[in-house]
């Protein structure tokens, strides 16, 4: 499994324990993940990823939409590298 792959089953895991809690107050937001902690909230998936880009030059972040249930943005965090900054 790759580091990146690694990172975002970490931070999905992560995510899953805490959402319930999340959703009563960022419900459609989106959470920038890292380490397996939420870094930060933002209004859109987009806003999330240029966040993480700035803030990790590595690359090592995920980003998770707030719901009820667990969206899978899995292809999402792994094509965003092929966009530009």
């Amino acid at each position: 499994m790759s580091p990146k792959q690694s990172e975002i089953d970490r931070n999905l895991e992560a995510f899953i324990a805490v959402r319930s809690g999340l959703a009563a107050t960022h419900a459609g937001q989106h959470a920038l993940m890292r380490a397996g902690a939420v870094r930060g909230f933002y209004e859109s998936a987009l806003e999330a990823q240029r966040a993480g880009e700035q803030l990790f030059a590595d690359g090592m972040f995920s980003v998770q939409e707030v719901t009820e249930e667990t969206s899978d943005l899995g292809f999402y965090s792994h094509a965003i590298h092929l966009w530009p900054a």
